[in-house]
């Protein structure tokens, strides 16, 4: 359906008007200074709230990965890769726990008092 010229015109003509009605805005030194400072007007208390919550789990993040890795530092150095096979291995547990001087929980209570 097309619509009518009178309809047309008249919309026309209420365009016209409201240009008329609102002055145009001319850029000035001062815009954008002025336009942040709407922006941070606007801003409120919780949005700096989140913005240090994730700070704070960032900080919290790498705090404990370096802690983490201090942790396990000592672990890594003192690992020991065995080249020989499982037998091998039993057999010097074996030998090391011959020599090694062991405590034994039987004790008689008189024993334990002296």
């Amino acid at each position: 359906m097309m619509p009518e010229d009178g309809l047309d015109s008249k919309l026309d003509a209420l365009f016209a008007e409201y240009r008329g009605s609102c002055p145009e805005p001319e850029p000035s030194a001062g815009f954008t200074p002025g336009l942040w400072r709407k922006i941070d007007a606007r801003r409120n208390y919780s949005f700096r709230l989140s913005q240090m919550a994730r700070r704070f789990a960032t900080a919290a993040a790498a705090i404990s990965t370096v802690l983490l890795l201090l942790l396990l530092a000592p672990v890594m150095q003192n690992s020991v890769i065995s080249t020989g096979t499982y037998v091998e291995a039993l057999s010097d547990e074996h030998e090391i726990m011959a020599f090694a001087d062991i405590v034994h929980p039987e004790l008689p209570a008189d024993s334990a008092l002296q």
